[in-house]
């Protein structure tokens, strides 16, 4: 199977992650990168070997040795880079959310439908196979009727100091993955929300999310993000994320960070990424590495990803959305 000429547009630090893991991958032929900053393109592309550098997006679209586009914008310029990639041919992977407004996605969509081109949304934690097993679990019926989901992403208070947590409500950002995973793992519509958000800090961010969600099947689930985690937390990241899903025959269970794995010194105690993109012999595995692989096969393939649709990004929008208006307006929110 020969290699799908990539480039990437975003250089920040996981846009060089991608980067890292694109080189390394047969799967894919690097071919050139895209910052705003001339200085950060030409430093990666001489950092992996790369011949040629853009510091427009529009100019890498144009590239005619291109057939594919790997966007790791901020999540505000994602649609609109999105979009020129489309209107040059591109096939497209970017980063999660592909918008944070819903007609901004839908016109996405729609572009990606009539140049016939692949959009797929980096929904990374499908691809952790741990969760991979427990939708495999539920898919063979081994837990029965899904009754009950829960997720919870909650972090260190401090992180809401940074620019890129104070652009959009981190329910949507980077909450959205929870939401995903729940409608993913349930594997139905939602059909009404219901959220409380409070602010417990000096930036009015609301740091503190709990969501109802009633799907169409007759499961609840529920979503918990706080974002008030305390100082002196045992990772460089502190965070505190569960997983659970409770069927009529059977129960899942999965906790992060990585508790089964901690390295301590006399510096520092840490948990080491194997999910993301661990490195094994100098080689980037892990979650990202299936994702880059699956959009490599759907490319090649000519195949829309299942991984995905454009209904379910669609949808993860929705929910995600109404998580938000619902917390600002004080009521339930119905879906249609």
């Amino acid at each position: 199977m020969r290699p799908v000429r990539i480039g990437v547009i975003g250089l920040g630090k996981f846009g060089e992650v991608h980067v890292r893991a694109l080189s390394q991958m047969a799967e894919f032929e690097l071919v050139a990168v895209c910052s705003r900053s001339p200085e950060r393109a030409a430093q990666v592309a001489e950092k992996y070997g790369l011949r040629r550098w853009y510091a427009d997006a529009h100019d890498l679209a144009a590239d005619p040795e291109i057939e594919a586009v790997d966007v790791v914008t901020e999540v505000g310029r994602h649609a609109e880079v999105v979009q020129i990639a489309l209107a040059a041919g591109k096939h497209v992977l970017v980063e999660k959310p592909l918008s944070a407004r819903l007609d901004e996605t839908e016109a996405v969509l729609r572009l990606a439908e009539e140049k016939q081109r692949i959009v797929m949304v980096g929904y990374i934690e499908r691809y952790d196979p741990r969760r991979a097993m427990i939708r495999e679990r539920i898919a063979s019926g081994e837990l029965g009727e899904i009754v009950s989901l829960y997720g919870r992403r909650n972090c260190g208070r401090r992180y809401l100091s940074m620019p890129r947590f104070q652009r959009l409500p981190v329910i949507v950002e980077p909450g959205i993955h929870t939401v995903d995973m729940l409608l993913w793992l349930a594997g139905s519509r939602v059909e009404r929300v219901y959220a409380v958000g409070r602010s417990h800090n000096e930036w009015g961010i609301i740091d503190t999310w709990w969501a109802t969600l009633e799907f169409t099947s007759g499961a609840v689930g529920v979503v918990e993000q706080v974002w008030q985690l305390p100082e002196g937390g045992p990772k460089d990241w502190p965070q505190d994320n569960c997983l659970e899903v409770i069927g009529t025959k059977g129960t899942v269970q999965m906790r992060d960070p990585n508790d089964s794995f901690w390295v301590w010194t006399s510096a520092r105690t840490c948990s080491p990424d194997y999910y993301l993109v661990p490195e094994v012999v100098g080689q980037a595995t892990g979650a990202l590495r299936n994702e880059l692989n699956y959009f490599a096969r759907c490319v090649l393939n000519g195949e829309q990803p299942t991984m995905g649709t454009p209904d379910e990004i669609r949808h993860t929008t929705q929910v995600a959305l109404a998580i938000v208006q619902s917390a600002e307006q004080g009521r339930v929110v119905d879906l249609e």
